[in-house]
């Protein structure tokens, strides 16, 4: 048994009192709560010495706001926030995490380490994930939680993030579903569909384009850029041929630029014969749509008829007789050479109307260069006559004198087709509703 005498024990007693004051400093100085710059504890007069203990001034720039902010900010924050230590095992996580845990296994949120939701799309040890990297988690009902996941090195931890996307991935599914019901809708028709996006590859296309343009889904299929889709087109002799080739990679920058604005819109007259019509339009966010609908029966009906017309033409203007056509409506179809001579008509001229004449312009004509007759008003209302028509005849005189024989034929789908002939005065025939008006 230790025996000691009162100096020695009143030594001793100073001491520890010393270094309980100096352990208290150091706290007081750490935690940053207390603004004391020095306790003096005195030894006892005994000692003959006096002993100053300081303690330390707290940190100085330390703002203890920014510190609440920090905190109430990971509190409150929607994405999922947990830290994981080197073995794997959960050591700190959020209140968002807490919640979803708490939501998924009320049970096991009660526990610690809670359970790491996401272990099986982050395995233990790995450092860190690549980023863009998804994962999903089934709740109630069984609806599906979506996040994008990430995660940092954080010295002898990892730091992980789960930011919620579930609004992203129910777009991208209205999307998905759009572009499939477009496409669904762009398989039964005719037209050829190619849409560019913005970076200019294609981004859709119907299996029209690829029966026009003989490319192959496969290639289709790989997004080409709008250059390599008409370098191909090119290739299968699916473009108008160009004289040289820089002009025609000249032109193409100006089909994009044209497309852009929505003015492209052109007829192709490829090597085989075969005619495409080609339009593009601006498309949402940037992109292009190229149309391209094989028009090479309409045209050839478009040649043909224009071929009969042109061959209807030379007939009537091989006829002696001044020959003049009009429709329903009064609109003048066509007209003979000897039409034109006879009531001296300029088609070609600069005072040639830039529409077509109607009965109403050719009476006026006729009137002018002709006696007054009633003829001239019985072929304007014959014209336009739903009923009664029969072919009939009638003579007038040119202002010089000459005798005219006029001749009244109804055409087929209500066209009414006047004739003129200079001849001498013949006996008149009408029909007996016109006979029956003109004596009245």
């Amino acid at each position: 048994m230790f025996h000691f005498d009162l100096p020695t024990l009143l030594v001793l007693a100073g001491l520890s009192f010393v270094t309980a004051s100096c352990a208290l400093g150091g706290l007081l100085w750490a935690t940053g709560r207390t603004q004391t710059s020095a306790v003096l504890a005195r030894k006892p007069q005994a000692l003959g010495v006096d002993v100053a203990i300081p303690i330390p001034e707290p940190v100085r720039g330390f703002d203890h706001t920014e510190l609440t902010t920090l905190r109430a900010a990971l509190a409150h924050t929607p994405a999922l926030i947990w830290q994981r230590d080197g073995d794997g095992t959960l050591c700190w996580a959020n209140a968002a995490y807490m919640s979803l845990v708490k939501r998924l296994d009320p049970d096991a949120a009660r526990a610690w380490p809670l359970p790491d939701l996401f272990a099986d799309f982050m395995p233990r040890g790995l450092p860190g994930t690549p980023t863009h990297r998804r994962a999903s988690l089934e709740v109630e009902d069984g609806a599906r939680l979506w996040f994008q996941l990430d995660a940092t090195d954080a010295g002898t931890s990892v730091l992980c993030s789960a930011a919620p996307i579930d609004a992203t991935i129910l777009a991208e599914e209205k999307t998905r579903s759009f572009m499939q019901t477009l496409t669904q809708t762009f398989a039964h028709i005719r037209t050829g569909l190619a849409i560019f996006d913005r970076d200019r590859r294609l981004t859709m296309f119907n299996p029209a384009l690829m029966d026009l343009t003989g490319l192959e889904a496969e290639w289709l299929a790989s997004r080409p850029t709008l250059s390599s889709f008409f370098d191909q087109l090119r290739n299968r002799n699916t473009l108008p041929e160009p004289k040289d080739y820089k002009s025609w990679r000249d032109r193409l920058d100006w089909i994009e630029e044209e497309a852009s604005n929505g003015q492209f819109d052109e007829v192709w007259s490829l090597p085989d014969g075969q005619v495409f019509r080609v339009c593009a339009r601006p498309h949402p966010d940037g992109g292009l749509a190229f149309l391209i609908e094989d028009i090479s029966d309409e045209m050839a009906l478009t040649r043909r008829f224009r071929a009969e017309l042109e061959l209807s033409q030379s007939v009537i203007n091989a006829m002696d007789e001044a020959v003049v056509v009009f429709s329903p409506t009064g609109t003048q179809l066509m007209a003979n050479e000897a039409y034109a001579t006879l009531w001296d008509v300029d088609e070609a001229g600069p005072d040639a109307p830039v529409t077509a004449p109607t009965i109403l312009d050719a009476n006026r004509l006729w009137q002018t260069r002709a006696k007054p007759a009633p003829l001239w008003g019985e072929i304007r209302e014959f014209v336009g006559a739903l009923t009664q028509r029969t072919e009939w005849s009638d003579t007038g005189h040119l202002v010089g004198g000459d005798g005219l024989t006029c001749r009244v034929v109804p055409l087929t789908g209500g066209a009414t087709l006047v004739s003129f002939t200079e001849a001498e005065p013949i006996a008149v025939f009408l029909p007996r509703h016109r006979a029956e008006a003109r004596a009245n």
